[in-house]
């Protein structure tokens, strides 16, 4: 029978202490390499707008109220559903999160906002609610037998082509008060 040489404990100890410190090594990198991506995720951008569920928010005193006319109290509970939508690039967690949340809708911002800004999105918004708000008046006030005068329509950028002519001369929102020197009253022929 061969016996093994005798090896002893000794002559081993500098070949797994160096495998230990090369471990030890390539684990912090990967470590430290993985604590730099999380936290710069929270710094990355990314050009996607997303579209969330909001407040059911009861339709009450607190948020309408009328003087004048006489009102009359509605039996059940009447709310109105919002909708969140970003006003700024998320960061990537966000993003991720919204990916995977069922009830969140994540678009291209050029798809949802073209290549406005926020800001000229959020002035356009506005700017629509307002006519809605006068428009349902309207609606409501001669409906009731009310005269009302209607006031003149405005010509409202509502998009703007990425890469078009008109990029960068037009925002969204800009009211049109004259093309070539010609007054506009309202858009069409």
């Amino acid at each position: 029978m061969i016996t093994p040489p005798d090896v002893s404990v000794a002559d081993r100890g500098p070949t797994r202490s160096r495998r230990r410190r090369i471990l030890t090594v390539v684990g912090s990198l990967l470590l430290g390499v993985l604590a730099t991506a999380l936290v710069a995720a929270a710094f990355i951008r990314v050009p996607y707008v997303i579209i969330s569920p909001g407040d059911a928010t009861a339709l009450d005193a607190h948020v309408v109220t009328i003087s004048g006319p006489s009102t009359y109290p509605h039996g059940q509970r009447l709310l109105f559903l919002t909708v969140q939508v970003t006003n700024q690039d998320p960061n990537l967690y966000r993003y991720l999160f919204a990916e995977l949340d069922s009830t969140v809708s994540v678009s291209k911002k050029q798809d949802v906002i073209g290549c406005a800004s926020y800001a000229a999105n959020a002035r356009l918004n506005d700017l629509l609610m307002r006519d809605s708000q006068d428009t349902a008046k309207e609606v409501a006030l001669t409906r009731l037998g009310y005269p009302v005068t209607h006031l003149s329509d405005q010509v409202v950028v509502a998009d703007v082509e990425c890469g078009g002519p008109s990029d960068h001369h037009l925002q969204l929102g800009d009211l049109v008060t004259a093309v070539d020197g010609h007054p506009v009253s309202r858009a069409g022929p």
